[in-house]
């Protein structure tokens, strides 16, 4: 965190290979992120934007994020999904892990939903369209969402 976005980026360099720089060059535009500013002093919205770059920068088969999006407003995430689907060549795969099911939903080839450590599905985009249901609505299937266990709780509080 004491270090620059441009010093990541140079320790990005040196360590992968494929690092794509002119990608990297571009995000930063798009997001608008300092490049001469340590990441310490960044938001927390633009430093969870700076570590989705140089992950989607460093020139992997595989992209594993957790939770990227996290303190970025709707309007940064839904820009982000947009980027990711353009930039991302046909052999780079994006694995999320995410509860922003309703948001992603339009951006993803693959949902595998996972309960308690387990796989419950793993649907493909026509697998949910085959369907002629939402992925929010089969993950509250799968799931076994209660809508009205609100009711309940609130009735028990009075």
């Amino acid at each position: 965190p004491s270090i620059t976005a441009e010093d990541h980026k140079l320790f990005y360099k040196m360590q992968f290979p494929q690092f794509n720089e002119k990608r990297y060059e571009a995000l930063m535009e798009f997001f608008e992120l300092p490049t001469k500013k340590k990441i310490s002093e960044f938001s927390l919205g633009q430093q969870n934007q700076f570590e989705v770059v140089l992950a989607i920068s460093q020139g992997a088969d595989y992209i594993f994020m957790d939770e990227p999006f996290a303190g970025n407003d709707v309007f940064n995430r839904e820009d982000f999904y947009e980027v990711l689907v353009s930039v991302l060549n046909e052999d780079e795969t994006v694995i999320i892990s995410t509860h922003l099911i309703e948001e992603i939903a339009d951006y993803i080839d693959r949902a595998i939903l996972i309960r308690k450590s387990e796989i419950i599905d793993d649907l493909s985009v026509d697998d949910i369209e085959k369907s002629g249901s939402t992925l929010i609505e089969i993950v509250k299937e799968k799931y076994d969402y209660r809508a009205d266990r609100i009711r309940k709780a609130v009735d028990q509080m009075k």
